[in-house]
């Protein structure tokens, strides 16, 4: 028996266990459960949060706290660049750089992100059931794809 086949009574078991869908309380994976991190859509394990806002710096580019990123803040990051200004260094590598730059620019004309504007990314792994049929189907694919003639040749 091949060992493609042993695995058919495994996803079986997957099959006749819970069907509900289990909801990930940490969609950006930082280790911070979403309802209470303070940048949900982006990693940021330490919470920088530096202004005291509620948005955690790395989604808070929104230097003047207006509620928009615009040229106002690009301003104020140009007068700060190369220093270690704590609220413009967003990713918190100790200085402000193009690296800060660049997280000032995606989210350019927008809203900053966190919990005070409602942003938020929230994910759910696939229900039992559904990944042991995708499995199984997959199983079954290619055990007929090894025997010859199983499958109906394209023309």
């Amino acid at each position: 028996m091949s060992t493609k086949l042993r695995l058919i009574p495994l996803m079986l078991l997957l099959l006749a266990s819970s069907a509900h869908a289990v909801p990930v309380l940490d969609g950006d994976l930082d280790g911070t459960p979403d309802n209470i991190d303070n940048c949900a859509g982006v990693a940021n394990a330490d919470q920088r949060d530096t202004d005291g806002d509620g948005s955690g710096n790395m989604c808070d580019p929104d230097l003047n706290n207006d509620g928009f990123v615009n040229f106002i803040d690009l301003g104020q990051l140009k007068s700060v660049f190369f220093t270690d200004n704590a609220n413009a260094d967003l990713n918190g590598d100790g200085f402000v750089n193009f690296v800060d730059l660049g997280i000032m620019k995606s989210m350019f004309f927008g809203a900053p992100g966190g919990p005070s504007t409602g942003q938020s990314v929230v994910a759910s792994v696939p229900e039992p059931r559904t990944l042991a049929l995708a499995g199984l189907g997959l199983i079954m694919m290619s055990v007929l794809r090894r025997r010859k003639g199983a499958l109906p040749q394209r023309q």
